[in-house]
């Protein structure tokens, strides 16, 4: 009796490695990231049904935050008992994500920013040297770019305290231009990495 219990619990055990660090699993129909070996966070979704008369709409789409504003609005999110996937197709799904994500860089803009930021801090702490040459830079980047909700996320889980003050300041005077607060266009304004190189 005791084998046949095994054999179900090992059937709904999948691991998927993305890299040295980071691996998503399977477990009991749940998909779960692992950083270093250690359980980071239970994976959520966002599920959406973009209908081929409505693509226009997402033609100024920027990130997975715009799509989820734009979702929000429209409420277009599929029901989950409405359009029933499978455990595993969403474990693919978020296997498929993370492996763009790490692949990309970790460009913070194709995961939301509720798990892209959590995550890419996590990959900094525990040594990972490229999240450690981008974290400021995403940190800087989508502020600049981002829509509200994630400057207010960035804001509000101490993400900007990572930036220094000058680098914050560059920060802020860049949104400001961006959205015509104030002109200064003859003003040269870079936030440098800690090499010294432009990174925004």
């Amino acid at each position: 009796m005791g084998g046949i219990v095994f054999r179900i619990i090992m059937t709904r055990f999948k691991i998927f490695k993305i890299n040295n660090l980071v691996d998503l699993r399977l477990i009991q129909r749940k998909t779960y990231i692992y950083v270093n070996n250690e359980i980071f966070l239970a994976c959520k979704s966002l599920l959406f049904n973009i209908k081929p008369f409505d693509i226009e709409k997402y033609d100024n789409i920027k990130s997975i935050d715009d799509v989820a504003v734009t979702l929000n609005s429209s409420r277009e999110r599929i029901v989950r008992g409405k359009y029933e996937i499978t455990p595993e197709q969403e474990f693919e799904a978020h296997c498929s994500n993370i492996q763009a994500w790490v692949e990309y860089d970790y460009d913070t803009r194709l995961l939301h920013s509720n798990l892209s930021f959590p995550l890419l801090r996590k990959l900094t702490e525990v040594g990972d040297k490229k999240a450690g040459i981008v974290f400021k830079e995403e940190i800087a980047k989508r502020y600049i770019e981002g829509n509200i909700n994630v400057r207010r996320f960035l804001q509000w889980e101490g993400y900007l305290d990572h930036l220094s003050i000058d680098e914050l300041m560059v920060v802020i005077r860049k949104v400001l231009i961006n959205e015509g607060k104030i002109d200064l266009h003859n003003i040269n304004l870079t936030l440098k990495d800690k090499n010294g190189r432009n990174s925004v």
